[in-house]
């Protein structure tokens, strides 16, 4: 029974070691300097010839295979495998007949037991010889077999991908993937069949055109932009754009990548409306704050006029009264005389706090003598009615500053005086006035128990007091600035910068 790999009829071989096959010897050298793998093989089957090439790729001798049989057992240890190689190159050996000379690709097993894919191609040389070239192509399958994985993932990313995704050429959607048909609801077909200009919204379509087509002139434009499309229900959709310039087909094209951030805008647009309505009622309230601080200077102005000129003219008249009553007593009404003037001494003392309340209520200091005297003065009161020393270095700066704004810098002045001397527990004092180019700089320190200013500062403004925030209010009302620093033990340090040519309120 013949062996079912035989692809011939397997007579005595045509030649004997004492004598090889031999070829002319022109043609001997030709097959043995080609760079692919060659067998002449006779027509029973007997393998004549073998190439280097042949022995390099699958290191066998003509020794190790004298004929098809041997061969095909090594070559293609799988019997079925083996079958189908062998009727396979039969065929290609009939349709050579006809002209036809294909190539096979097939697995196989080398003499070293590894496996390598060899392209085939047999042809009939004359009636008596066939001819098998063998092409190693393990390598370029396997890079066949890397792209096309590779091909398949990058598939599936974009088929899944969570973006819209398509290429973009001659205005044309030339490939859009299922995200992009599900966020517009348009058809593959319906996206490819109009320019892609259509689906954009009409205020935005000069602007993504312009882009466009500089960047497939190779200028410069913005990767990533946003603008909006409209879908199919007629619904506007915001989309963030990224895209890059490609060669599709063998011409410039645009690979875009599209995400809906429609939910996005809206998210931000609630924001800036917030932010609107959160600014509005800031402005509103620093109006009402700087109106209510006007109207308070007003009213101290109001109430220190009363007690200036009526409660001060009042007591004074008051005092004359006693004086005269005083001089009308006779001179053994000793008892009722240092009544007198004892009421005397003691209405005296209430002029002083009258005058001394009025003064607060409405420096006139300010318009009699300017902003540094009455700043002087207010630190001169301070170490006259407390144990606190101080120190002061002072620049004129009366006429920098209109009178508007000396006024606010006073009160400044006064309700940071008044928290030291009350809260404080210094022993001293410095404060510090100058004025550089555009910029008046008032600093005022002490070496008292200070407080912790971030624990301070996050407190709600009620909770900070009134004398901060309106001194906060106050800075504002000037244009300038007001810094606060204090630390527990180390006491407290306030800076007041305030650009001359602002008039404040």
């Amino acid at each position: 029974m013949k062996e079912e790999c035989d692809i011939s009829d397997i007579s005595e071989p045509h030649h004997t070691e004492e004598e090889p096959y031999r070829k002319p010897e022109g043609s001997r050298t030709l097959l043995d300097s080609v760079p692919f793998g060659i067998v002449l093989i006779a027509k029973e089957g007997t393998f004549l010839y073998i190439n280097p090439m042949f022995k390099e790729l699958f290191g066998y001798d003509l020794k190790d295979i004298p004929d098809g049989r041997t061969w095909f057992r090594k070559a293609y240890p799988d019997p079925a495998y083996r079958r189908k190689v062998i009727s396979t190159w039969r065929g290609d050996l009939e349709n050579f007949k006809t002209g036809e000379w294909k190539s096979r690709d097939f697995s196989v097993i080398c003499k070293d037991g590894t496996a390598r894919i060899i392209q085939f191609k047999a042809a009939q040389l004359d009636t008596d010889e066939n001819l098998l070239t063998c092409v190693d192509i393990t390598e370029r399958k396997k890079m066949e077999e890397a792209l096309r994985e590779s091909e398949e993932k990058y598939r599936q990313v974009v088929e899944n991908a969570n973006q819209g995704i398509l290429i973009h050429q001659d205005g044309i959607t030339k490939f859009p993937n299922p995200k992009l048909v599900e966020i517009f609801g348009y058809s593959k077909e319906e996206l490819t069949s109009k320019p892609f200009l259509e689906f954009i919204h009409p205020d935005d379509r000069e602007m993504v055109a312009e882009r466009s087509l500089r960047r497939l002139e190779g200028k410069e434009v913005p990767h990533v932009y946003d603008f909006r499309m409209v879908d199919k229900d007629g619904k506007i959709k915001w989309v963030e754009i990224n895209a890059t310039l490609i060669t599709w087909e063998g011409r410039p094209a645009s690979l875009t990548f599209l995400s809906d951030i429609s939910k996005r805008k809206e998210a931000q647009e609630k924001v800036k409306s917030g932010e609107r309505t959160l600014r509005e009622s800031e402005e509103r309230l620093r109006f009402l704050s700087s109106r209510l601080l006007a109207a308070q200077e007003t009213e101290r102005k109001r109430i220190s006029v009363e007690l200036h000129d009526e409660l001060g003219q009042a007591l004074i008249a008051l005092k004359l009264r006693l004086s005269s009553i005083q001089r009308k007593l006779r001179k053994d009404q000793a008892a009722p005389k240092e009544e007198c003037e004892s009421a005397q001494t003691d209405i005296e003392q209430i002029i002083e706090k009258v005058r001394r309340l009025s003064r607060g209520l409405r420096p006139h200091i300010l318009e009699e003598i300017g902003l540094s005297a009455a700043l002087r003065r207010l630190v001169d009161d301070l170490v006259k009615h407390s144990k606190i020393k101080a120190s002061l270095e002072m620049a004129d700066i009366d006429n920098f500053l209109s009178e508007n704004a000396q006024l606010i810098i006073y009160r400044i002045f006064q309700e940071a005086l008044t928290n030291m001397s009350r809260h404080a527990q210094a022993s001293r004092i410095s404060v510090a006035i100058s004025k550089k180019d555009d910029v008046c700089s008032f600093l005022i320190e002490d070496n008292g128990k200070g407080f912790d200013i971030e624990q301070s500062m996050v407190k709600h403004v009620t909770e900070r007091g009134l004398g901060l925030a309106a001194m906060e209010e106050r800075s504002r009302m000037l244009g300038g600035s007001l810094n606060i620093w204090s630390q527990v033990g180390k006491g407290t340090r306030i800076n007041l910068t305030v650009p001359v040519n602002k008039e404040g309120i």
